[in-house]
């Protein structure tokens, strides 16, 4: 039910529309950066068995992450991987967050693991990785624009990618993980349902594992990655755009 004092209030002031606006950036702000706290204390939990002293004590580690406090195993991991992620690239950025400094700019961890899957296809590009890892932590973009500077950089180094029928490259992994890394980011834009994106991420993760299995590729563009923690349930998480 609408609150009717909200609707029947008048117009705000220029003082109090300003006000308003400064209270829903600092909120957004807020927001966007509580799952990074969330990951830090999960990567506590995790380590030093804290959840032994929950009342009544969980049974583990998960029993407490997705009994006890109800979260989603898929967020949970992405949240984790999102926030090694970041330690390994902006290091700064958490150790300030840590010590509690206020005026920090946390990506969404959406965005975070967007560009770790895109790293990848930057092997032996290094400068645009890291123009696009300035683009996530120091401009805060969102996906869909992510999305495009990833695209674009992408055809700078392939400006030949177009395919000839007559001479069409065969099928790599890195090839067909690259391209449903761009779908997955082409469904969030059109806001499709939140089955549809957990069907591209997983197809995504299961190839990405397929490939790690297979240690036959005779493709130099694909090489095994680091292992990645088994996901779940598909969920809108943390900002957006």
């Amino acid at each position: 039910m609408v609150n009717s004092k909200l609707t029947n209030e008048g117009a705000p002031s220029q003082a109090q529309a300003q006000q308003i606006l400064q209270d829903t950036a600092q909120a957004v702000k807020v927001m966007k950066a509580s799952w990074l706290k969330v990951a830090m204390n999960l990567k506590k939990i995790r380590e030093h068995e804290l959840w032994k002293y929950h009342n009544p004590p969980a049974n583990n580690y998960e029993d407490y992450v997705f009994g006890v406090l109800k979260l989603n195993k898929y967020v949970a991991n992405r949240m984790l991987q999102a926030m090694d992620y970041t330690q390994d690239r902006r290091p700064q950025l958490l150790e300030n967050f840590s010590s509690g400094e206020q005026d920090i700019e946390v990506p969404s961890f959406e965005v975070v693991n967007q560009l770790r899957r895109a790293e990848r296809s930057f092997e032996g590009h290094e400068e645009k990785l890291k123009e696009l890892e300035s683009k996530v932590f120091e401009e805060g973009v969102g996906r869909v624009v992510l999305k495009r500077e990833i695209d674009e950089k992408l055809a700078e180094i392939h400006p030949d990618q177009e395919e000839k029928v007559e001479d069409k490259p065969k099928a790599t992994f890195k090839k067909v993980i690259r391209d449903l890394m761009h779908l997955e980011a082409a469904l969030i834009e059109l806001k499709v349902s939140k089955e549809a994106r957990k069907l591209a991420f997983q197809l995504v993760e299961l190839l990405q594992k397929e490939e790690r299995a297979s240690g036959a590729e005779t493709d130099s563009d694909s090489e095994p990655e680091d292992a990645e923690p088994e996901n779940s349930e598909a969920d809108d998480g943390g900002a957006g755009e």
